[in-house]
């Protein structure tokens, strides 16, 4: 089962590198729900829905930091601020590669943790895009 889990990763990481657009996850994603009704690889496509939730995070996020840069080249933000921001940034994405390799550790936690950490993650977004704006 672990292969098969790493394969998963695997094949995630290359999308990740070729950066395909969001539609190509979304059909993995569909694809997933389809193979839900065997319970043998239950675990595996839970898997695969967290990576790519990950991804679809990243994605969200790589739009989010190009909207950021442009509004601060619109706003001439003040260097001080800036730095703050891309702080900000940097520790979302640690926050993001450390909840990875927890997730990877353990692969049989709950959905509903898993949910938690995203609407969390989501939470830290909005924060950031409020912060921005104010």
């Amino acid at each position: 089962m672990m292969m098969t889990t790493m394969m998963m990763m695997m094949i995630n990481m290359m999308m990740m590198i070729m950066r395909r657009r969001r539609r190509s996850i979304i059909m993995i994603m569909m694809m997933m729900r389809r193979r839900r009704r065997r319970r043998r690889i239950l675990m595996t496509t839970t898997m695969m829905m967290m990576i790519n939730m990950m991804m679809m995070m990243r994605m969200r996020r790589r739009r989010k930091r190009s909207i950021i840069m442009s509004m601060m080249m619109r706003r001439r933000i003040s260097r001080r601020r800036r730095t703050i921001l891309m702080t900000m940034m940097r520790i979302m994405i640690m926050i993001i590669i450390f909840i990875m390799k927890f997730m990877i550790s353990s692969i049989f936690l709950l959905r509903k943790i898993i949910i938690m950490m995203m609407k969390t993650l989501i939470m830290m977004v909005m924060l950031m895009m409020v912060m921005i704006i104010t």
